[in-house]
């Protein structure tokens, strides 16, 4: 078999050139996918295991054994004025090791053995101590976990309010602090294990008083293997959504994303219909110092633009995120270009059908121009999804932030959370696929004209 590339013809491949496109394009598919892939496998794994395993690319399965093994330590209470006020240390009811204490010499143990039907709760009981007469805002405690994947309860008593925590999925291993908040939409991206506190019956939530807390009941709760297994293995989705409010973020990321991409792809199509079909004295020298402002780096034009959102009082505004991104010379010169492609005997036609300039280019030019519309929206919607430098000078406040910025919270000074990291890049990636894959079908469609012939 003789291999003779140039004598290739067009629809002619012989059975080795057949075999050796496919084995490079092959090799081209797994190269990009391994990448994801890594990316995939470290959101589902946890802190730890990222640390003590990095080369592993999946996480352990929990153990089917029915018995937990924790430990509980240094329950504090936090101010409003964010100052610690320490309840129990358990110096004086050491149980155990005492190298297993968080702070000072001891810890309170709590080894259940559920198929044994041992008591699967332990009380805090605050009665007798001298709390001051303060607000607080949460409770805290560390929590010596057995990767387990039990539950963990936590229910505060006081005098006339009882309030309970959600589950919290003792999924980890080793001491790690849990803070249950009073008040809602307390958000943590250190790490931290964060449970909202919600008054039975409902009521009022906010600030308690600390002398008015009488017990902190902590009860494990059994879990069969599958959900262990699925909480393990969606941990790192689960606390990199509720370790801030990715919910506002999505929606201010899509809402400044569809404006900023609707405008530009309509000031760009009515710009380049103008200088692309309509005659004016100038037109071309005017395109050409539209065209040279993409010479200017974006960087130079942050600070004029930041004082002018300030002096309009648009700062930290949806109006400081969309407006100053409404324009694009290179989606001008795009469509321009794609403009002038077209044939003009349509345009001629639609004129003597009695059709305006602005009928022109809605009946006409932009039926015929879905390709160009398409890419170019995908491009502006990828750009401004992405968007990190501008977005950060135009807002202050969190419901104002987008997603880029919640994503750079998963690094700070010393580390870098890997695991919350790639599984918030995941969530954040979901809309851009969806908008690549309904435009795809655009960019190899041709245009069709029926009847044409030039």
């Amino acid at each position: 078999m003789q291999f003779r590339w140039r004598k290739y013809r067009r629809g002619r491949l012989s059975l080795l050139q057949a075999t050796l496109v496919r084995a490079v394009l092959l090799i081209g598919a797994v190269t990009m996918a391994v990448p994801f892939g890594w990316m995939v496998c470290t959101a589902l794994k946890d802190k730890r295991t990222m640390d003590s395993e990095p080369y592993r690319w999946l996480p352990k399965m929990p153990s089917a054994d029915p018995t937990v093994s924790w430990s509980v330590d240094y329950l504090s209470a936090s101010t409003p004025d964010f100052e610690d006020v320490v309840l129990r240390d358990f110096d004086e009811t050491a149980a155990g090791d005492d190298r297993a204490a968080r702070q000072g010499a001891g810890s309170l143990s709590m080894a259940v053995d559920f198929a044994a039907d041992q008591t699967p709760d332990r009380t805090i009981d605050l009665s007798s101590a001298e709390l001051p007469d303060t607000p607080v805002s949460m409770l805290a405690f560390w929590l010596r976990g057995d990767g387990s994947g039990h539950h963990l309860r936590v229910t505060v008593h006081g005098d006339g309010f009882v309030y309970r925590a959600d589950d919290l999925p003792v999924g980890f291993e080793g001491w790690k602090e849990v803070h249950c908040y009073f008040r809602q939409e307390q958000f943590d991206p250190l790490g931290r294990e964060v449970v909202p506190l919600r008054r039975d019956p409902p009521g009022d939530g906010g600030y308690v008083s600390l002398r008015s807390i009488r017990k902190v009941e902590l009860t494990a709760v059994a879990e069969p293997l599958w959900s262990r297994a699925w909480q393990r293995w969606t941990y790192s989705f689960r606390k990199a959504w509720q370790s801030m409010p990715f919910g506002r973020f999505y929606l201010n990321s899509l809402f400044v994303s569809l404006a900023v991409t609707l405008g530009q792809v309509l000031t760009s199509a009515l710009a380049g219909y103008a200088f692309a079909r309509l005659k004016w004295p100038g037109r071309d020298k005017f395109f050409l110092m539209y065209l040279a402002t993409m010479m200017i780096p974006a960087a130079v034009t942050i600070v004029p633009t930041f004082v002018l959102m300030k002096m309009l009082g648009w700062f930290d505004t949806y109006r400081a995120l969309i407006l100053p991104l409404l324009f694009s010379a290179y989606g001008t010169f795009m469509l321009r270009q794609f403009f002038l492609s077209l044939p003009a005997d349509l345009e001629d036609a639609a004129r003597i059908d009695g059709c305006g300039k602005l009928r022109v280019w809605l009946h006409v030019i932009l039926p015929l121009s879905k390709p160009a519309l398409a890419t170019l929206a995908t491009f502006t919607f990828l750009g401004c999804w992405g968007a990190f430098q501008w977005p950060l000078f135009a807002t202050q406040s969190m419901h104002m932030k987008v997603l880029p910025i919640g994503l750079s919270a998963f690094q700070d000074k010393f580390s870098v959370q890997y695991n919350l990291m790639m599984a918030a890049s995941l969530i954040v990636m979901v809309p851009t696929l969806a908008v690549f894959l309904f435009n795809q079908r655009f960019f190899t469609r041709g245009i069709q004209l029926s009847g044409m012939k030039e």
